[in-house]
């Protein structure tokens, strides 16, 4: 019955949309997804992802885009849409009151006064975007991947109900484990996870709300400037008024003798700085509309260095944040799967993978491959590598390239990088069958490489184990400590549960007698010298 099983679903794999040719479970990659804020337009949500990505590869991989692969999955982004100023900011607000500390009874008051309000415009696009966002992330992690996702603005509120879906929609929660994120100018006060939100202390967003956020103080402020000259006497030529944006060391400072910057307390409810452009490290720079209509922008310029304004100091954090993630977080998180080994002989030795947290969700998707496990005694993750041509699933230490067959001693496979070996796979060339000599011997063979079996008897203590072969013999018994009477031969079969005790049959053979195995069975010694050899 488990062949006409295994074959019918076989037969239904083609329409199940896997592809188990093209090999796509690989535990040594991360994705990382840029989730957007509030007027958002798609066009702004890619160029920032495209923005994150080049980030990545110039900060952290020193501009080496093959080492970022190594690493990297791939760099997207999750989007929300933007539905305008008004519905944005009231979608945001509904995000934010249901992740406060608002007592219960003031926060379904107040949520339902927003929601009718707003005539619940915001929740089928909310539910829509937020579902698309979960399923990103769930197929990354099914795919092996681990997901960070750099959350800017209103994209933090939508992460954390991300997060928190990953733990109601998978078995008990697994999927979390696989999930990190990196907070930006966020509006809420809490945390996606356990990470440190970056926000300016004079971004308006930070302060936007019921408790505002950890902040960080920006080293561009946002000024006023009060003529030194009163009551119109400017000296001539007139020197307009500057762009609003300094350093911190110049607030104070005059300009050409005509304009003295003073920061009052409302310059921390500041929108130019919220843009995730300028937390990367861009020129600040505010929206205009030109004469046919269409938007545009215009860049500030400091008017003491008459260059445009840019700062590193919040970029350095984000990329600490996301580097720290990449390269001592995640690689930390244990493989989704288990092995269980199969074969002894070199040509036989592989591993099936079973997983770990949800087998009948992930099994499917490593079926049928053959895993070569270089981790037999250690941790490993699962990825592919080239072996003979073709790419071949190992269970080995990340970054591994290629498999080559060997004949050193017991070292069947050694698995290498671009400079050394990451390990061996060791095995027998030849099936062993020979048990050392004594009063009593009895053996066990079969002919399905899965199954495991072990077999124990108090007058035969020395064992061996072979492939597809286990023995026992008395080694040094003496005759007068062997006594009429029935000794059990105790044996246990892994690898074939699931198979009908009338099938077993054609599994294992024991050469003292017919039995079912994880039975004990019994042989019976009537006189001292009766069974000078009970294997054959």
């Amino acid at each position: 019955m488990k062949k006409i099983f295994f074959l019918l679903l076989l037969w239904l794999i083609p329409l199940t949309g896997f592809s188990f040719t093209e090999l796509f479970i690989n535990e040594c990659k991360t994705d990382v997804y840029f989730g957007n804020g509030i007027l958002t337009e798609e066009q702004d949500a890619i160029d920032n992802a495209d923005l994150l990505e080049k980030s990545i590869i110039k900060d952290i991989y020193s501009n080496d885009e093959d080492e970022m692969y190594k690493q990297i999955g791939k760099v997207d982004y999750a989007y929300n849409r933007t539905d305008g100023f008004a519905i944005d900011m009231l979608e945001s607000l509904v995000q934010k009151l249901n992740g406060t500390l608002v007592s219960a009874l003031d926060k379904t008051k107040i949520i339902a006064t927003i929601e009718t309000i707003g005539g619940l415009l915001t929740k089928d696009a909310h539910d829509s975007d937020l579902t698309k966002q979960v399923n990103k992330y769930k197929e990354s992690i099914k795919s092996g991947h681990k997901v960070i996702v750099v959350a800017h603005s209103q994209g933090n509120l939508f992460a954390a109900e991300a997060y928190k879906k990953l733990g109601t929609e998978s078995k008990n929660g697994w999927m979390q484990n696989y999930f990190e994120a990196v907070g930006i100018a966020s509006p809420g006060h809490w945390s996606i996870k356990d990470e440190i939100s970056i926000s300016w202390d004079n971004d308006m967003v930070a302060h936007f709300g019921l408790y505002g956020s950890a902040l960080i103080t920006n080293p561009i402020r946002r000024v006023g400037w009060e003529a030194v000259h009163p009551n119109g006497q400017l000296t001539l030529p007139y020197v307009p008024e500057p762009d609003p944006y300094v350093r911190g060391v110049e607030v104070g400072a005059d300009y050409k003798d005509e304009w003295i910057s003073e920061e009052s307390w409302y310059h921390a409810f500041d929108t130019n700085v919220h843009a995730f452009t300028f937390y990367m490290g861009k020129p600040l720079k505010e929206e205009i509309e030109l004469a046919n209509g269409k938007k545009s922008y215009r860049e500030f310029i400091n008017p003491h260095t008459e260059k445009n304004i840019t700062t590193n100091f919040a970029k350095i954090k984000i990329m600490d944040e996301i580097e720290n993630k990449l390269k001592y977080v995640l690689p930390f998180k244990s493989s989704q799967w288990k092995p269980k080994n199969i074969g002894c002989l070199c040509k036989d030795k592989y591993a099936k993978m079973t997983h770990i947290h949800d087998p009948a969700l992930m099994d499917i998707r490593l079926t049928d491959e053959k895993v070569k496990n270089f981790a037999e005694e250690g941790k490993g993750k699962i990825y592919s590598v080239s072996y003979q041509g073709k790419e071949q699933y190992v269970r080995a230490p990340c970054g591994g390239v290629e498999i080559e067959a060997i004949a050193q001693g017991d070292k069947c496979f050694k698995l290498d990088d671009e400079a050394y070996t990451l390990g061996y796979i060791e095995g027998d060339r030849t099936k062993n069958t020979n048990l050392p000599d004594g009063l009593f011997t009895a053996s066990l063979s079969w002919h399905e490489k899965e199954v495991s079996i072990a077999m124990a008897n108090e007058l035969m203590p020395m064992s061996i184990e072979s492939c597809r072969y286990v023995g026992l013999s008395s080694a040094d018994l003496e005759l007068d400590s062997v006594y009429p009477g029935t000794y059990p031969i105790g044996i246990n079969a892994e690898g074939y549960e699931d198979v009908e005790e009338e099938g077993l049959s054609d599994i294992v053979t024991l050469k003292i007698k017919a039995v079912s195995a994880r039975k004990t069975d019994k042989f019976e010694i009537t006189k001292k010298y009766q069974y000078p050899n009970l294997g054959k």
